[in-house]
């Protein structure tokens, strides 16, 4: 049987077109709005390299930007973040591709002058990605200047904002819109916080690591569903980040910031529920002695190594 579909042109789609076609698929148009396949009785087996993935790059690039530090990432395909690479670049970020996979980004000024505000509006590929803005706002929030987030791609993707917000960041919403008002480095606090999802974590780790003094981040069940070993990768280029035990005292605190969070319409997904209360990230209280523990994980604000 054959068919035609609209379809995405995020790299991903493209990459598992050509998977399947390896496999002995037939599929026509990936990449374009319109991708045609036709069915076929049997695929086989093949080899098959993935692509390197954007977001989780796109989210080292910030680690380099909200530390005002400089780091190289490898394998990494730059046309990928085309856009990533023109907002960060029109902040202040320099940004230098030294090799076909490898991609060095720069916040370190010899001016010493800080990172300036930009207007961005989520959008398909090769739009901005909708799964860099809560890590870019964070971002923000250390920059000079005020500027307008627009959400257009998922609604209620704004649920990082209150959490940003406890660690100090000037961010005022409006439906899917919001504004920042960035006030430089010294703008974020080490404070308790939860990460309410995947991107959202993402988010509060960063904005952790250039907060003064240690942030608390609950909910790391969530950041590892989209990032192998995260903060073991942080830690080799200078990050002061761990993975705790968490207490059953502390579990319970979570417990009921969970009710808290729901009853101002931040729900979280009851698959979920368990792994939220059992793991977090943390910056800000020492290592807790008990007996009866589970995994968390604590990180101190600082900036990476050069």
């Amino acid at each position: 049987m054959d068919g035609g579909l609209t379809s995405p042109q995020e790299p991903e789609v493209v990459d598992l077109a050509r998977f399947l076609i390896a496999s002995g698929a037939s599929i026509e148009g990936a990449g374009t709005s319109t991708v045609i396949i036709s069915g076929r009785k049997q695929l086989h087996g093949t080899e098959f390299t993935i692509i390197p993935d954007r977001i989780e790059a796109g989210t080292f690039m910030v680690a380099a930007a909200i530390t005002r530090s400089c780091i190289s990432m490898s394998p990494v395909i730059p046309h990928h973040l085309t856009c990533v690479i023109n907002k960060l670049s029109s902040s202040g970020c320099k940004i230098t591709q030294r090799g076909s996979y490898l991609l060095e980004v720069s916040a370190i000024s010899a001016a010493g002058s800080n990172l300036r505000a930009f207007d961005f509006k989520t959008c398909p590929y090769p739009g901005f990605p909708t799964d860099l803005q809560p890590q870019f706002m964070a971002l923000l929030a250390t920059c000079n200047g005020a500027c307008i987030v627009e959400e257009s791609v998922f609604e209620g993707r704004m649920c990082h904002v209150r959490e940003l917000q406890k660690l100090g960041a000037r961010i005022g919403t409006c439906g899917s819109s919001a504004v920042v008002w960035g006030n430089g480095q010294s703008a974020l606090s080490g404070s308790r916080v939860v990460a309410t999802d995947l991107r959202a974590g993402a988010s509060l780790v960063l904005a952790g690591m250039a907060a003064q003094g240690m942030t608390e981040i609950a909910g790391a069940a969530h950041i590892d569903r989209g990032y192998e070993k995260l903060e073991v990768k942080l830690r080799r280029l200078g990050a002061d980040i761990r993975r705790e035990q968490q207490s059953n005292e502390e579990r319970n605190q979570n417990h009921s910031m969970e009710h808290s969070n729901e009853e101002e319409g931040n729900l979280l997904n009851n698959e979920e529920e368990g792994k939220f209360l059992s793991h977090k990230w943390s910056s800000i209280y020492p290592k807790m002695n008990s007996t009866n523990t589970m995994p968390k994980v604590v990180q101190h604000g600082r900036k990476l190594l050069n």
